[in-house]
């Protein structure tokens, strides 16, 4: 859509996450929806966090979305069956040492057509999360559990990391 939309020209970009290539600072960065830790290699979901420290000011705030792993290992459910308009989804989950690795099964019901896509995520603890922050550089680093940032529990939907630039 921002290739055919000029309003959006220069404002939207892709890159990989280890190396953005930006020379600008922000206010906030926000990573929403566990989109960190996919890396196999760990140096590298570090160099990704560090490249998004990287394009925040001093004073600026970093906001970090991620599942709360230890909720996680309690409650994964290792496989799931749903329909949605047409198609039948059948999702595996398994945990894996540190990561999450998921197989989703789409099939459309119409004709069997099928297709299969895959997930695998590193789970950070909060002590690993916090102590990646505060090696970027970063000060008044706290977690939260939810978006209307209610404090981070062990039974928290979520693991929100909220960190100042100092």
């Amino acid at each position: 859509r921002a290739r055919r939309d000029p309003t959006l020209r220069g404002k939207v970009f892709r890159a990989d996450i280890r190396r953005i290539p930006l020379a600008l600072l922000f206010d906030r960065v926000v990573n929403l929806f566990t989109s960190f830790g996919y890396f196999q290699d760990e140096d590298d979901n570090r160099r990704g966090f560090n490249a998004l420290a990287r394009h925040v000011d001093r004073g600026g705030v970093l906001i970090l979305d991620h599942m709360n792993a230890g909720r996680i290992r309690r409650t994964l459910v290792p496989e799931s069956v749903s329909h949605r308009e047409e198609y039948r989804i059948v999702q595996q989950r398994r945990i894996d040492g540190r990561r999450v690795r998921k197989r989703i099964e789409l099939t459309r019901i119409t004709d069997g057509r099928q297709w299969n896509f895959y997930e695998d995520v590193r789970m950070y603890d909060p002590v690993e999360m916090i102590e990646m922050a505060r090696n970027a550089g970063f000060t008044g680093v706290t977690l939260h559990g939810s978006f209307d940032g209610e404090p981070y529990e062990a039974d928290s939907e979520r693991m929100i990391l909220r960190a100042v630039r100092s």
